[in-house]
C-alpha cells in the first residue's frame, strides 16, 4: 500500500486478439433508450436514496433490451435500503466471501448498457458492492466517481506523543464507541468491529514508513482510550520507536468484502472517466470475463475527506480473463 502517484498506461494482451477486432466488437454498442433518473424521481444533490430508483431503471433497459442510464450532475445518496441482497454470492477471486452481500447497480444478463454520470458523486451509506456486471455484453460505466461516507477502514494522523500514551486523530465521517471500561471499537454500519491491522505513512511525505509500515503499535482496542474531543482519541501505552506527530496511520478493521466494481463472465465491458475514492474491498476485479478497458480510470481520496488511503487492497485484479485488459491515460494512489 503506497500514497505514491502512478500515471499509467498500459495495454496488455491476454490471449491473441487484435485492437481492430476490439474496436469492431465495441462499433456494435447502441443506445436506443434513454434513461434520467430524474424523470423518475430522483434529483441531484438530495438526501433522497438512489438505491431502489436505479435498480427500477436497470430492469427498465433490461427489459428493452438496453440503453443509456442517465444521471444529471450532482451528488446522489445510495443506501442499504432497495439494494440488492444476496446470502451466498457473488463468490469474488482473492476477496472475502463474506454475507449476506449488497449490491446498489445489478447489471446481470444485459446488453449494449452505458451508464453515464455526466461527472456525478455516488455516495454510500452502507457497505456495499457498486457494479455487478455479471454475463453481460457491451457494458460502458463512464462519467462517475464513489466513495463512501464511512470507509471500510479508517485514517488517522498522530497528534501527540508522550511516555505513557499517544493521540489519534481520526478522519471525518469516523464512528466509535468507547465503553465506560476505556475499550475502544470502531462502528461499521453500526456493528462494533477491533482493529487487527494497520500501515503506516510518513506525514510529510506520505511515503510508507521505513520498517514500520506494517508495524504501528499493539491494537488500538487492546489499549485503554479516553475521547480528547469527538474524533480524536488518547491511547494508554508507549508507542513504538521511529514514530512522529504528524504520521498518518490507516487501521484496518473489517475483511475486503464488497468490490467497488465486480465484472464477472461479461464481454466488452469499458470504464471510461470512472473514479473510485474508496471501495469495501479491492477497486476492480474482472473474472472469467473478455475484453475489458479502462480509460481515464483514477483511484485517489476523495479532496476534503482528509483520508489517505482508497480500496482495501488492488487496484485492479483479474482473474481468468481473455481477449484484450487495456488500461490508459490512468491515475492510482492510496
Amino acid at each position: 500500500m503506497t500514497t505514491a502517484k502512478t500515471v499509467i498506461s498500459i495495454i496488455v494482451g491476454v490471449c491473441s486478439m487484435s485492437i481492430n477486432t476490439l474496436a469492431e466488437n465495441t462499433d456494435k454498442i447502441s443506445a436506443s433508450d434513454f434513461i434520467s433518473v430524474s424523470n423518475l424521481g430522483l434529483n441531484p444533490d438530495s438526501n433522497q436514496n438512489a438505491t431502489p430508483i436505479v435498480r427500477q431503471a436497470l430492469e427498465t433497459l433490461k427489459a428493452t433490451g438496453g440503453g443509456t442510464l442517465i444521471f444529471p450532475k450532482g451528488t446522489y445518496h445510495f443506501y442499504e435500503e432497495g439494494s440488492l441482497l444476496t446470502k451466498d454470492s457473488p463468490y469474488v477471486s482473492n476477496n472475502q466471501d463474506e454475507f449476506p452481500k449488497w449490491t446498489a447497480f445489478s447489471i446481470k444478463n444485459m446488453q449494449n448498457l452505458t451508464i453515464d454520470g455526466s461527472g456525478s458523486l455516488f455516495l454510500f451509506h452502507h457497505r456495499m458492492m457498486v457494479f455487478h456486471i455479471e454475463k453481460s455484453e457491451h457494458t460502458i460505466l463512464k462519467n462517475l466517481s464513489f466513495d463512501f461516507a464511512t470507509p471500510i477502514h479508517t485514517d488517522s494522523t498522530i497528534t501527540a506523543i508522550d511516555n505513557n500514551s499517544f493521540t489519534l486523530e481520526f478522519a471525518p465521517g469516523t464512528t466509535y464507541i468507547i465503553d465506560a471500561d476505556g475499550k475502544f471499537l470502531f462502528l461499521v454500519d453500526g456493528d462494533k468491529k477491533a482493529d487487527w491491522a494497520s500501515y503506516s505513512f510518513e506525514g510529510t511525505t506520505g511515503r510508507s514508513k521505513y520498517r514500520l509500515s506494517q508495524s504501528f503499535n499493539n491494537r488500538l482496542h487492546k489499549s485503554k482510550a479516553k475521547e480528547i474531543k469527538t474524533g480524536t482519541v488518547e491511547f494508554a501505552g508507549e508507542i513504538r520507536s521511529g514514530f512522529q506527530v504528524g504520521d498518518r496511520i490507516t487501521l484496518r478493521h473489517n475483511n475486503r468484502n464488497h468490490v467497488g466494481i465486480f465484472i464477472e463472465e461479461s464481454k466488452n465491458t469499458t470504464l471510461d472517466h470512472v473514479t473510485i475514492h474508496n471501495a469495501c474491498g479491492m477497486g476492480v476485479v474482472g473474472q472469467r470475463s473478455e475484453n475489458i478497458t479502462l480509460d481515464h480510470f483514477l483511484m485517489e481520496p476523495r479532496k476534503g475527506t482528509g483520508r489517505i488511503s482508497t480500496t482495501m487492497a488492488d487496484a485492479t485484479h483479474f482473474s481468468g480473463c481473455r481477449g484484450l485488459i487495456k488500461v490508459t491515460n490512468s491515475h492510482f494512489e492510496a
